[in-house]
C-alpha cells in the first residue's frame, strides 16, 4: 500500500469566488499528479499507469479546501480483478487502502459493478449498480465524479459502446472538502485525460435524473472484512453483449464439444513456466503452446490474455486442455496465487487438471531422471509422482528418505509423459522450493526393524563370544592353578614326609639292634623328627593359606601386605617398612594378586628362613609398569639352578603368568632382593594410593 500527496498551495476558496478559477487551480495539480506518476510509476503517451502488484495503493494531489468540483478520467484494468476508480473530497491520508477520510467510485471487476462509497479508515459502501458493461483488462471506461454540497454523484461510460451506469450518495454529515486522488486494488491501473473543475447544479442534475434512489453508505466494513468477501482471482462475467464473444473460462473449455478446432481467448494467472507454460483461473488451468518467438518474458504470478486454437478433444477427455499456436498479452504482474490444498483422491479426477494444487504423501522413492528430480509418493491407496528441475549450479536436492511424510506443491497433470501409465496424475513443481518435509522417516519402519535386528544379533554374538573366552580363561586360570598347588605340594608335602620316613626308619633301625643304642642319640633323633614335623605342620600350614581367598582389593596392594606383615612377622622379631607411591590407574586383580603373593612369600623367606631383622618393600608407579621390591638384610643363600627352592620357582611362576620380569639378588650374609616389575595396562581408573606405612618389631 502506498501513498503519494503533492505540497500543493493551501487555498482558501470564498464562497463568493467558489466558481472561479477552479480550472486554473487545477491544472498545476494535475500537472504535479503526472509529474509524481512519472517518478513513481510510469507515463506514457499521456497515460499513467499503476503496475504494483500489492494489494492496494492510492494517489493524491490538490488541496484539502477544494470544494465543488467535477473530477473525470479515462481509465481501465490491467488485471483480471480488482478495481479501479477515483478519489474525491480526500484528507488526512495514511497509508492504507481505505486510510483517508473521502470518497471513491470505481469499478470493480469481481462482481461487475459500478460503487461508491466513503473511506474513513474504513469503508462504508452505498448499494453497487451493475457496470455498463463486462469489466475487461485493457477496456477504457470514462468515470465522472460530481461533487456538490453533500452530493456525490458519478457516472461510468464504455467508450466503445456508449453505454453508461449511474449512481448516487448524499451524506448530512458530509465531508465538505478535499483532494482529488486515483486509487487501485488488487490490480493494475491506467488512467488518462484526468480532469477537474468547478461543479455547478447541471452537472448534478444530468447525473441524478438517471439515479433511480439517492443512497447512503451504510454498508460499513472494514478493510479486512472487505478483502474476505472479494476474490481476486475472479474471472469477470461474461455475455452476449460482450465485445469479445469468444473470451471463456477455462472450465467451459473443458466442457465444451471441441470436436473441431476453434479460436479461443482466455485469461489467468501464469501458475508453471517450466517443462510447460500454464494459466488458471478460478475455474481451471490451461496447458499453452507459444508461437515460435511470440512469449513475453514472464513470472510467475503474471496475470496474461491468451488467444490461441484449442484442437479436436472429446467430451469426457480428462487430461488438460492445451492451447496451441498461442500469443499471449502481459496484463500485469502480480504475486503468485495460492494453491488449492486436495486430497490424493481429488487429483485424478478432471476437476482440478491442470490447476495449481497442494497435497500430502509419503515418499515411496526418490531418484533422477534426465536431469529431473522425481519422487514417487502415496496418500493411502493412491500413487502418485512429483517431477521437479534439478537445481542448477550445484544448488541443495532435497533428500527424502523413504517413508517420509512431505506436502508438496504443482500443476497437476495426467499426461503420460509424465505419468509413465505407472500413476494416474503427475505434479509439475515449480521449483524444489514447493518440497516441504512435515516428518522424517519412522524407526519402526521394515528397513530400519531388519537394521536393528542384525544388530542386535551381532551384540549377541559377541556377548557370547565374549562369554566363552572368560570361560576360557577362567578354566585355564583353574587348571594354572591345580599345577601350581600340585607342585607346592609336591616339593612341600612329599618332600617332607620323605624325610620324616626317613627319620623313623632311623630310629627304628637303632631300637631293633641287639646292643643297646644310646638313649641320648635316640633323643636326639627324635628330637630333630618332631622339629621336622613341626616346620612340615608350618610349610602346610602357609600353603594352605595361601589358597585361600586373600586377594587384596584393586589398587590397595600396600595396606594388604601391611597386613600380612603383621601376620607372618612376630613382634620384636623384624622390622617391616613398606613405601607405596601413586600408582594413577585401577590395576587389575589378576596383577595385584599375583604381586601380593609374592612379597607375602618373600616376607615369610625373609622373616622365618633368613633371620633378617630389617625389611623394605617399595612399591613404584612407572608410565607403563608397576613394580615390587623386597629387600632384607638377612643371611642369604646360594642360588643353585638344580636344586632350586620350591619358594623361588612359585614366584617365578606367578611373575611370568601376568607377564611381569622376576629378578633375585642374594649372597651369602648379604641379604636377599626381589624385584618384579609388572605391566600396566591403558585402560583403568584414575585414583591415588599415595602412602607410607611403616611397622617395626614391639
Amino acid at each position: 500500500m502506498r501513498i503519494f500527496v503533492l505540497p500543493i498551495a493551501e487555498i482558501r476558496w470564498q464562497r463568493e469566488h467558489c466558481g472561479l478559477g477552479l480550472r486554473s487551480l487545477a491544472e498545476p495539480a494535475l500537472r504535479h499528479l503526472r509529474a509524481v506518476a512519472a517518478h513513481r510509476e510510469h507515463v506514457g503517451d499521456g497515460i499513467m499507469r499503476n503496475s504494483s502488484d500489492e494489494r492496494g495503493s492510492k494517489l493524491v494531489t490538490g488541496s484539502t479546501y477544494w470544494r465543488n468540483y467535477v473530477l473525470e478520467a479515462d481509465l481501465r484494468f490491467l488485471g483480471i480483478s480488482g478495481d479501479v476508480g477515483l478519489i474525491s473530497r480526500s484528507g488526512d491520508e495514511e497509508t492504507g487502502v481505505d486510510a483517508y477520510n473521502g470518497y471513491y467510485v470505481g469499478l470493480r471487476s469481481f462482481d461487475n459493478s459500478l460503487v461508491i462509497g466513503r473511506a474513513d479508515y474504513g469503508w462504508s459502501e452505498a448499494r453497487p449498480v451493475p457496470a455498463p458493461s463486462p469489466l475487461r483488462p485493457l477496456k477504457w471506461f470514462h468515470l465522472k465524479i460530481v461533487n456538490l454540497n453533500c452530493t456525490i454523484a458519478a457516472s461510468a461510460q464504455d467508450i466503445l459502446t456508449g453505454q453508461t451506469s449511474y449512481v448516487a450518495i448524499e451524506e448530512s454529515q458530509c465531508v465538505p472538502s478535499g483532494r482529488i486522488g486515483l486509487r487501485s486494488l488488487a490490480t493494475g491501473g491506467e488512467w488518462r485525460n484526468v480532469s477537474a473543475r468547478p461543479a455547478t447544479q447541471a452537472d448534478a442534475e444530468s447525473i441524478l435524473r438517471h439515479v433511480h434512489k439517492i443512497e447512503q453508505p451504510l454498508y460499513p466494513r472494514t478493510e479486512a472484512e472487505y478483502n474476505g468477501i472479494t476474490s481476486f482471482l475472479a474471472t469477470p462475467q461474461l455475455n452476449e453483449s460482450s465485445t469479445n464473444p469468444d473470451a471463456m473460462t477455462i472450465e467451459s473449455l473443458r466442457a465444451a464439444d471441441n470436436s473441431q478446432a476453434r479460436q479461443v481467448d482466455v485469461r489467468g494467472v501464469v501458475t508453471l513456466l517450466r517443462p510447460e507454460l500454464f494459466v488458471q483461473d478460478v475455474t481451471g488451468g490451461v496447458a499453452v503452446q507459444m508461437q515460435e518467438h511470440s512469449q513475453p518474458i514472464l513470472n510467475l504470478g503474471d496475470e496474461v490474455e491468451v488467444q490461441g486454437v484449442v484442437g479436436p478433444r472429446r467430451r469426457d477427455q480428462t487430461s488438460v486442455v492445451t492451447i496451441k499456436d498461442a500469443t499471449m498479452q502481459l496484463l500485469w504482474d502480480r504475486s503468485p496465487i495460492s494453491p488449492l490444498a486436495i486430497n490424493a483422491l481429488q487429483g485424478t479426477t478432471a476437476d482440478v487438471a491442470g490447476m495449481l494444487v497442494e497435497m500430502q504423501g509419503e515418499v515411496s522413492a526418490e531418484r533422477e531422471e534426465a536431469g529431473k528430480l522425481v519422487i514417487d509418493l502415496e496418500s493411502g491407496t493412491q500413487a502418485f509422482r512429483a517431477i521437479v528441475d534439478k537445481p542448477a549450479g550445484g544448488l541443495h536436492v532435497p533428500m527424502l528418505a523413504p517413508h517420509s511424510l512431505v506436502r508438496v506443491r504443482g500443476i497437476s497433470v495426467t499426461d503420460e509423459r509424465y505419468t509413465k501409465r505407472l500413476t494416474p496424475f503427475v505434479l509439475l513443481l515449480r521449483s524444489t522450493d514447493d518440497i516441504d518435509q512435515i516428518a522424517g522417516a519412522p524407526w519402526w519402519s521394515a528397513r530400519h526393524l531388519l537394521q536393528e535386528t542384525i544388530v542386535a544379533l551381532l551384540i549377541l554374538i559377541l556377548l557370547q563370544a565374549y562369554h566363552g573366552h572368560m570361560q576360557q580363561q577362567r578354566r585355564a586360570a583353574i587348571t594354572g592353578e591345580r599345577e601350581r598347588m600340585a607342585h607346592e605340594l609336591h616339593d612341600t608335602l612329599a618332600q617332607t614326609f620323605a624325610g620324616l620316613a626317613f627319620q623313623l626308619h632311623g630310629i627304628r633301625n637303632r631300637l631293633r639292634l641287639r646292643e643297646r643304642a644310646p638313649f641320648d642319640m635316640v633323643d636326639q633323633q627324635l628330637d630333630a623328627t618332631s622339629d621336622f614335623v613341626r616346620r612340615t605342620h608350618q610349610e602346610a600350614s602357609f600353603s594352605i593359606d595361601m589358597l585361600r581367598s586373600q586377594s587384596p582389593e584393586v589398587g590397595d596392594l600396600a595396606t594388604a601386605l601391611e597386613r600380612s606383615a603383621g601376620e607372618l612377622t612376630p613382634p620384636g622379631v623384624a622390622t617391616v617398612r613398606i613405601v607405596g607411591e601413586s600408582t594413577g590407574y585401577a590395576m587389575p586383580l589378576r596383577t595385584t594378586d599375583a604381586l601380593f603373593h609374592i612379597g607375602r612369600e618373600a616376607l615369610v623367606n625373609a622373616a622365618r628362613h633368613a633371620g633378617a631383622q630389617k625389611i623394605d618393600i617399595t612399591i613404584t608407579f612407572e608410565r607403563k609398569r608397576l613394580s615390587l621390591e623386597i629387600a632384607d638384610n638377612g643371611s642369604g643363600f646360594l642360588r643353585d639352578p638344580v636344586c632350586q627352592r620350591f619358594g623361588l620357582k612359585g614366584m617365578e611362576r606367578r611373575a611370568a603368568a601376568i607377564h611381569a620380569t622376576f629378578q633375585l639378588e642374594t649372597k651369602l650374609g648379604e641379604g636377599t632382593k626381589i624385584r618384579v616389575v609388572a605391566p600396566v595396562p591403558h585402560r583403568g581408573r584414575l585414583f591415588g594410593i599415595g602412602r607410607r606405612a611403616t611397622r617395626s618389631g614391639a
